[in-house]
């Protein structure tokens, strides 16, 4: 039986270059965009990879954090509680997944994390991100 070769081990960091035409910010999330580049995350996206641990341009390479308690940016229409399950709003924001029709309960894709505090809309919050 051959060998199984783990490149990365769970919580390293990842680094991808950001897609032409795109920036990312520090902070807001990011997803896949096409052959190994990175976008800003849009409006319930299943292909979230984390959150930019700094701004990039086009062609930049940017460290990605896919484990762990990060503070992110809210876009939620209202407070959130501790506890609730967050998705990707547009631009690389978040958005609570129970307020959402398109968030089916089992939809674990689009599930980046759970908040540790109440956030207020357009404010930052602690995290706990679930894709690592």
């Amino acid at each position: 039986m051959p060998a199984i070769i783990e490149y990365y081990a769970p919580g390293d960091r990842l680094s991808f270059t950001v897609a032409a035409g795109q920036s990312v910010v520090g902070g807001n999330l990011v997803e896949f965009a096409a052959a190994g580049t990175i976008q800003p995350a849009g409006a319930d996206s299943a292909l979230c990879l984390g959150v930019a641990a700094y701004d990039g341009a086009a062609g930049d390479v940017v460290t990605v954090i896919n484990d762990g308690v990060v503070s992110l940016l809210s876009a939620h229409g209202s407070t959130l509680a501790p506890g609730t399950r967050i998705i990707c709003a547009a631009a690389g924001a978040f958005k609570g997944a129970n307020a959402t029709a398109t968030y089916a309960a089992n939809d674990v894709n689009k599930q980046v994390g759970w908040t540790l505090a109440s956030i207020v809309t357009a404010t930052s919050g602690l995290v706990k991100l679930t894709l690592g």
